[in-house]
């Protein structure tokens, strides 16, 4: 069975949830709930996940 895979762009690929695209970069983004947000840095939880590459 021939994989097409291969032939599909990832601009037409969901993305999985909580997984955003920023500067070419996959990032998982997760918000912060309100009454821990004095705990973080900020609202959100922001880690990049080092590839440029959707799988």
């Amino acid at each position: 069975m021939h994989n097409n895979m291969h032939n599909m762009d990832d601009e037409d690929m969901a993305l999985p949830a909580h997984v955003a695209l920023g500067n070419g970069v996959y990032q998982y983004v997760r918000r912060v709930p309100e009454d821990l947000v004095h705990a973080f840095a900020g609202p959100r939880i922001q880690r990049s996940l080092k590839t440029r590459i959707h799988q």
